[in-house]
């Protein structure tokens, strides 16, 4: 946002004109907006008058020089950046695509070696699934031309609850089940004593959050769990072996690429426990089912995809 208040029309619907004149709150003001009267009448004059090109010898070239010139001073000064910093385009399409392969290409010029006129490939693009057409098709562009793709994919949750179920050993051990011969790493340090006075759990009792009317079987503050998550997915990095080569072997296509899912994960809850996965931390139709579940793991591929 620019820091105008939100416009606030009144129009006529054409799909249902009985309903008269309406009220329109418009939020796209990102993608495009009604042009500022300031912005309007400072233009009129040289939509009418001094519509000479900038690039032009001639008188009326030559005063549309000075006034972009005078304007990308102005737009220098509020950025605090030089006029020659400053580039005019003809919308957000040509701006994206300056700026991502601009930005590429510079890089590809300051890292090429000296002794050969190879081009050096950026070390990463990274853009979002979302993206404007205008950015996705630019970082495509510079894949095809320089053979490398990367992709990465982040799932999350925000704020959730949970209290954890009084047969899930994998969060309370012994206090749910003794019997078990699963004991969580540092157990005994991590409950009180009176040497460790500010422990996360009690003192070591049996079956404290067993079934019945155990004390931490009852849902309190201290032992819910806030369970958001951000979990790193997926990463895929791929190269494409140039055409030139795979054409003389009658192949279309070769890609060579590595994947891996469920990299990382971050959570407040990881401070309590390692042992239970925010998305598996939920409670199942069977007291037995919630005594433990199989985790998420890490899978690494490399493989090799061919056209013909």
């Amino acid at each position: 946002m620019t820091g105008q208040a939100i416009p606030e029309r009144q129009h006529t619907t054409s799909d249902n004109p009985a309903a008269g004149s309406q009220r329109e709150l418009y939020l796209d003001a990102a993608a495009s907006d009604a042009v500022s009267a300031d912005v309007i009448n400072a233009m009129i004059p040289f939509l009418t008058d001094g519509y000479g090109n900038p690039s032009s010898v001639h008188a009326s070239g030559k005063t549309a020089a000075r006034a972009l010139d005078a304007a990308r001073a102005s737009f220098a000064a509020d950025l605090g950046a030089r006029p020659n910093d400053v580039i005019f385009t003809s919308g957000g399409t040509e701006a994206d695509n300056l700026a991502i392969k601009g930005i590429a290409l510079a890089q590809i010029r300051r890292e090429r070696n000296t002794t050969t006129t190879s081009p050096v490939p950026p070390k990463r693009i990274l853009i979002s699934a979302v993206e404007h057409p205008a950015v996705a098709q630019s970082a495509q562009w510079l894949h095809d031309f320089f053979g490398f793709d990367v992709s990465a994919f982040f799932q999350g949750t925000g704020n959730h609850y949970w209290y954890p179920h009084v047969r899930s050993f994998a969060f309370w051990g012994p206090f749910s089940q003794p019997m078990c011969s699963y004991l969580p790493k540092d157990f005994l340090a991590n409950c009180w004593s009176e040497n460790n006075p500010d422990a996360y759990f009690p003192r070591p009792v049996a079956y404290l959050a067993y079934d019945g009317g155990a004390q931490l079987n009852k849902v309190n503050s201290r032992y819910l769990q806030n369970l958001r998550y951000l979990r790193f997915k997926n990463l895929t990095v791929g190269y494409t072996l140039p055409q030139k080569a795979t054409k003389k072997i009658g192949i279309d296509r070769i890609r060579l690429y590595f994947s891996g899912e469920n990299l990382e994960y971050w959570s407040p809850f990881k401070k309590n426990s390692i042992y239970i996965d925010p998305e598996g931390a939920f409670g199942r139709s069977n007291n037995d089912y919630n005594r433990a579940f199989y985790p998420w793991q890490k899978t690494y591929m490399f493989g090799i995809d061919v056209t013909f």
